[in-house]
């Protein structure tokens, strides 16, 4: 991890955009179908649709099936390929008609076709009249010629339906530099942000530069929510997404529905009047189809945690998954009209019946029951009810769905689309697996109870520690003590105080339904405070946002949330060149006043800095900790520090708890002077390994003088660790302050547009708000930035960390 928190560039990296680039290249490099023969054989095959041949297949009651085997059906077609083809292309046209009926179990040679042909010309009918619609005359037992003008009118009819089919391509082409463009401008933009800051404080800031960023990149859609779902009878419908996301979306679909009707052709003349909205619908059917095919790698790739793109846009998963969605709804939609256009086709040249029993056929109309199946289990209200049922009912349709298109477009010579999205499936799945490796495969964790009316456990996880935490960073946990060992849920991690000096993992967990729940209730029975169970860790996920680079940095969270935002908070703390610059406001919104218990080593921890202002909102008007609270905030002895202050009355709603001792700011150093660069780790004899007041047992820190603490001639900074060091690394139980400062507002939750609107008029430069909570406040702080943004004098920017399916 660099000095800004920013996760750095592996070699895995670089292997991982390699990948990508070529499952890409292999996506795009599909073929035109410009087969040379294609265009004669079919074309003479169309004109002689509606002839009766007599078949010894009863299923084979059209030209498609009969001119494979019987002998008057296949004579008639290669007399109409020698009359109209041109010598250099008569070759090409029997290997098109041999591949065809290998499709249909048929197995050909040239030499067939060729004694084939020679006997159909001693015995052609040439006064039999080509009927021009089904007909119920006698069956034709000899072979028959079609006219010179018929087989032209039918080759401009086929000539159309290729570049219809071929337009699939071209629009594969469209589509991939569409997101390219989309993925650009994510990229230069995340670049910026992370190692030009100064360019976007000084060039894109101002009240034009709001405007813009307010209307269309920051709100969500119209007044919707974002986080919130958007609700019919309390019954989620679907994510709102922000407006950046739906001019990407609506571009996107707009081109999609435009792209199946431009350019197509009514029909060409001399065409039967009866034939025009068969060959429209044909021409139809075959864009759709190949459009629906050319989604199928963006729908996996955008679906998949290892999104190299991810990494590049810095955008979240949230983003990509509107992005998913939306590829998939329009995959759905191509399919639909594909399966009903060409069941209208096979219809008018009786073929319905027949295609049933055909490999091709069959699958085709499974891949698109799977299709429509997936997006009609994965709306909202499905997809949160019982989310581990539709997680496993989408892979299992998700793979039949790739199955069934990989036999249908087989014969057609479109798989290639079909191996890019498996390559891109199965390329995720390795490394799920290269990740759990890398995080030492199976791990201990230490399940701890921190809240039990919350249903809050504490989990504390060794790993390889061959990576390192940052802000912003999540992992999946699989815990293979449980019964449900398959599952697998993201949670944030962070390292509390006592983690980082045991190089382990923190998460705060809320016990929900599914797995969590049972954890909780495992724990609960044991009757112990700890219990250990082995686990997969599989991590890490997620990108940092640059919060270490604004003058004055928000961070706010609610509930759970605060592993994240401390995350960020820490980070902050580690910049040695904001030391004492940068001012953080920590804003914490949680219902009780019982989580100070059980988050207390980390909230001591922030308050020993000047330049940190702690501000918690309770929503419940209980007071159970206010004879506690002295015991929380202070304990030090009688001759460095006055008394304490009183305890505030039960009928105030703000307690604010300032400094007793003029010299207790002296823990940050000057603005001026800069901490050496690798201070010594500071030991304790005195310390206990474990942290008990994180888990609702008092504690009490004792401290010596701030002088002794931060004078290097004391002999503190004398040696360097074995590992970076971190500002965590002056933080001991004994080196904690005297003194903290912590706003706390019990009753209510705070007014988003009045507080940030305050903080805002005080900054004196940049600016940045960082959120995670539930939806709702996510919503809240999102429009209350967009709200009062102008009144902050430099550049505001909002991060939000949220994670959402």
């Amino acid at each position: 991890m660099t000095a800004a928190g920013v996760h750095e560039l592996e070699p895995t990296d670089y292997r991982h955009m390699l990948i990508f680039l070529l499952l890409l290249t292999t996506a795009w490099a599909r073929p035109l179908l410009t087969d040379r023969g294609y265009r004669w054989q079919e074309a003479c095959t169309e004109a002689l649709a509606y002839v009766p041949f007599e078949s010894s297949n009863p299923r084979d009651i059209s030209i498609l099936g009969t001119r494979c085997h019987y002998q008057p059906a296949l004579g008639s077609v290669l007399l109409c390929v020698h009359r109209n083809t041109i010598p250099e292309e008569l070759d090409w046209s029997y290997r098109s008609l041999i591949e065809n009926c290998e499709d249909k179990g048929y197995f050909l040679t040239q030499t067939d076709l060729f004694y084939a042909w020679m006997n159909a010309s001693e015995f052609e009918d040439t006064a039999y009249e080509l009927p021009t619609g089904p007909t119920s005359g006698p069956l034709v037992h000899r072979p028959v010629s079609v006219p010179n003008d018929t087989f032209a009118t039918y080759y401009h009819v086929i000539d159309e339906a290729i570049y219809y089919t071929n337009f699939a391509s071209y629009y594969s082409y469209g589509l991939g530099f569409f997101w390219a463009v989309v993925f650009f401008f994510g990229v230069v933009s995340n670049f910026i942000a992370k190692n030009a800051h100064n360019v976007t404080a000084r060039f894109f800031a101002g009240k034009k530069t709001n405007m813009v960023r307010r209307h269309f990149f920051m709100s969500a859609l119209g007044s919707l929510k974002h986080n919130v779902p958007l609700s019919i009878r309390r019954m989620g419908i679907m994510a709102v997404p922000t407006r950046a996301q739906f001019v990407v979306t609506f571009i996107y679909v707009f081109a999609e529905i435009l792209y199946i009707f431009i350019g197509l052709a009514i029909a060409p003349r001399g065409l039967p009047l009866k034939d025009l909205q068969a060959n429209w619908v044909k021409s139809i059917a075959n864009r759709s189809g190949g459009m629906a095919v050319t989604q199928v790698p963006w729908i996996f790739l955008f679906a998949g945690r290892n999104n190299i793109l991810m990494w590049m846009t810095g955008w979240g998963f949230d983003t990509f998954n509107v992005f998913h969605r939306w590829i998939a709804r329009m995959c759905v939609l191509h399919s639909l009209i594909h399966t009903i256009a060409y069941a209208m086709s096979a219809h008018k040249y009786n073929f319905l019946e027949a295609g049933l029993h055909l490999p091709y056929f069959k699958w085709g109309i499974a891949a698109t029951v799977c299709c429509v199946a997936l997006c009609v289990q994965a709306f909202y209200y499905f997809r949160h009810w019982k989310y581990e049922v539709f997680l496993a009912l989408h892979i299992v349709l998700a793979l039949f769905f790739l199955i069934g298109v990989w036999i249908h477009i087989d014969m057609f010579h479109w798989c290639e689309y079909v191996y890019a999205a498996g390559a891109v499936w199965i390329f995720d799945r390795f490394m799920r697996l290269f990740r759990i490796w890398w995080s030492g495969v199976c791990v201990v964790g230490d399940f701890q109870i921190a809240d039990e009316k919350q249903k809050i456990m504490r989990i504390t996880i060794d790993y390889s520690r061959m990576w390192e935490v940052y802000p912003g960073a999540h992992l999946y946990l699989y815990v293979l003590n449980s019964k449900r060992v398959w599952e697998n849920h993201p949670f944030t991690v962070y390292q509390s105080p006592q983690a980082t000096r045991d190089g382990r993992l923190s998460l705060m967990v809320r016990a929900k339904e599914g797995k969590t729940k049972e954890l909780y209730n495992s724990i609960l029975d044991s009757k112990m405070n700890t219990v250990q169970y082995n686990c997969l860790v599989e991590g890490p996920y997620g990108n940092s946002h640059p919060v270490h680079k604004y003058d004055t940095c928000i961070i706010m969270a609610g509930g759970i949330g605060v592993t994240a935002a401390y995350a960020y908070a820490v980070s902050c703390l580690n910049q040695e060149r904001v030391m004492g610059r940068q001012k953080i406001v920590f804003v914490w919104v949680l219902p009780t006043d019982e989580a100070l218990q059980w988050f207390k080593p980390e909230l001591d921890f922030l308050q020993q800095f000047g330049n940190v202002e702690v501000q918690l909102y309770f929503t419940s008007k209980k007071y159970r900790m206010e004879n506690e609270m002295e015991k929380m905030v202070f304990d030090t002895p009688e001759k460095n520090v006055g008394s304490p202050p009183p305890v505030p009355k039960k009928d105030s709603v703000f307690v604010n708890i300032m400094p007793v001792s003029p010299f207790e700011r002296e823990l940050i150093p000057p603005r001026n002077s800069s901490l050496p660069k690798h201070p010594k780790l500071m030991r304790s004899s005195s310390r206990s390994n474990t942290s008990p007041a994180a888990f609702g047992q008092d504690q009490h820190f004792r401290t010596g003088s701030s002088d002794t603490l931060l004078n290097p001639a004391k002999g503190y900074f004398d040696s360097l660790p074995d590992r970076k060091s971190t500002i965590l690394d002056y933080y001991t139980e004994e080196s904690s302050p005297r003194v903290r400062t912590m706003d706390t507002i019990y009753g209510r939750r705070p007014d988003m547009n009045a507080l940030l609107s305050k903080h805002f008029e005080e900054c004196r430069g940049t600016c940045s708000v960082t959120i995670c909570a539930a939806p709702a406040m996510n919503d809240d702080v999102r429009n209350a930035v967009t709200n009062n943004m102008d009144k902050c004098k430099g550049r505001v920017d909002y991060f939000e960390e949220s994670f959402s399916w």
